[in-house]
């Protein structure tokens, strides 16, 4: 009756120590930190795919990352793996506690890598090398003398400035054998500066517009943060869909992979506007000067009080 109930025991704390993909005991125990639940390293990683939008836990189905390794959702539990060693020793414990150190060897390194990486770099001054003058002076004081002796470089003048031969006959005509920056600066006409010096300075584009991009009802990812865009009339369609999906990630949305952003005219000003093409999802190749061009006398009462027009955004799946 002892043996029996020593056997029930074992079989009970067997089955705490046991994987739920191989029925075996646990070999290299990992654990997922989200759920707590855990796995063999072999088993778990078999089921899990990199950098994939769908990894879950295979008992209860809390989504994972891509890289849950990277973000810390999956780990190797020493402690988990230490008791099924010394409860249930098996053929080959020494060789996988060999593994298991060196795993948590990189563990430490890649977490260690992680920490100094957002640490701000420290910056010393270089020092002076040891066969400088300076240097030698500094340790040795009577070879000073020798450093004031040393021959200091001499400036060279500038050359002098070219004058083009088409120059020589005004200069001539000025009584001067050189263009001085004084004559440049107090003597030249509106005709000898060049238009290309006028407008050295670059102008800022007045064409910049203001525009809206909205959730259409019926898409699953929540509203831009930011809802005004700054655009250029040339801006396509296309590029302010991929902007869309940018600006999503930036909120720590999770994209799946395979999804298409499509944008479309907000109803009331799909109405005003003449032509079928902004009736329904707008083409890729779509600007922005050519919705204004659709929507023409009615711009104005299309728009609202901070925007030109209004855009709403649904995927496509």
């Amino acid at each position: 009756a002892a043996r029996a109930e020593d056997d029930r025991r074992k079989e009970k704390v067997m089955s705490c120590l046991t994987c739920t993909l191989c029925d075996e005991l646990y070999r290299e125990a990992t654990t997922i930190t989200e759920c707590m639940h855990s796995f063999c390293k072999v088993c778990i990683d078999s089921k899990l795919r990199f950098k994939s939008s769908t990894n879950k836990c295979p008992v209860c189905g809390i989504p994972l990352s891509g890289d849950p390794y990277g973000v810390g959702q999956l780990k190797y539990d020493g402690v988990l793996d230490d008791i099924v060693t010394k409860l249930f020793p098996r053929d080959g414990d020494a060789e996988r506690a060999i593994v298991r150190d060196k795993r948590l060897a990189e563990e430490r390194a890649f977490l260690k890598a992680k920490e100094d990486a957002k640490k701000p770099k420290k910056y010393t001054k270089r020092k002076k090398p040891d066969d400088w003058p300076e240097a030698q002076a500094a340790r040795d004081p009577s070879t000073k003398v020798a450093v004031a002796a040393l021959p200091k470089m001499e400036a060279v003048p500038d050359p002098p400035p070219f004058v083009p031969a088409v120059a020589v006959p005004m200069l001539a005509a000025m009584g001067r054998k050189r263009l001085e920056p004084s004559s440049v600066k107090n003597e030249a006409t509106p005709a000898q500066v060049p238009p290309a010096a006028a407008s050295a300075s670059p102008k800022k584009r007045d064409d910049v517009l203001k525009i809206k991009i909205d959730r259409r009802t019926g898409s699953s990812f929540p509203t831009l943060a930011k809802s005004y865009f700054r655009v250029y009339p040339n801006v396509r369609m296309g590029t302010l869909a991929n902007h869309v999906l940018k600006k999503l990630r930036k909120q720590n949305v999770e994209v799946p992979d395979g999804v298409v952003m499509r944008l479309y005219m907000h109803p009331v000003q799909a109405a005003l506007a003449s032509g079928e093409m902004i009736k329904g999802a707008l083409p890729e190749d779509l600007t922005v000067e050519e919705i204004i061009q659709r929507l023409g006398a009615n711009l104005p009462f299309a728009g609202d009080a901070q925007g030109k027009f209004t855009l709403e955004f649904l995927e496509e799946r």
